[in-house]
C-alpha cells in the first residue's frame, strides 16, 4: 500500500498538513540540517510521515 505524498512549500500547506498530523496517533520525524561555512545549522528540510500521508517541507 502506497502512502501519498505532499511537498509543502507554503504556510498555508503546512496549516493544511499541522491539521492532518493533530488527528495521528503515531507519526515519524525527520530533519536535515547544513552546518558547513557556520558554527550554527541551518534548518533545510523536514519530512514527516504517519500512516496516511508524508510530507517533505522545504525551507528555502
Amino acid at each position: 500500500m502506497s502512502t501519498p505524498s505532499q511537498y509543502i512549500t507554503s504556510a498555508s500547506e503546512l496549516g493544511e498538513l499541522c491539521q492532518q498530523l493533530r488527528d495521528s496517533p503515531r507519526l515519524a520525524l525527520d530533519t536535515e540540517f547544513v552546518g558547513e561555512d557556520s558554527f550554527v545549522p541551518k534548518l533545510e528540510l523536514i519530512q514527516v510521515a504517519t500512516e496516511q500521508t508524508a510530507a517533505i517541507i522545504d525551507f528555502p
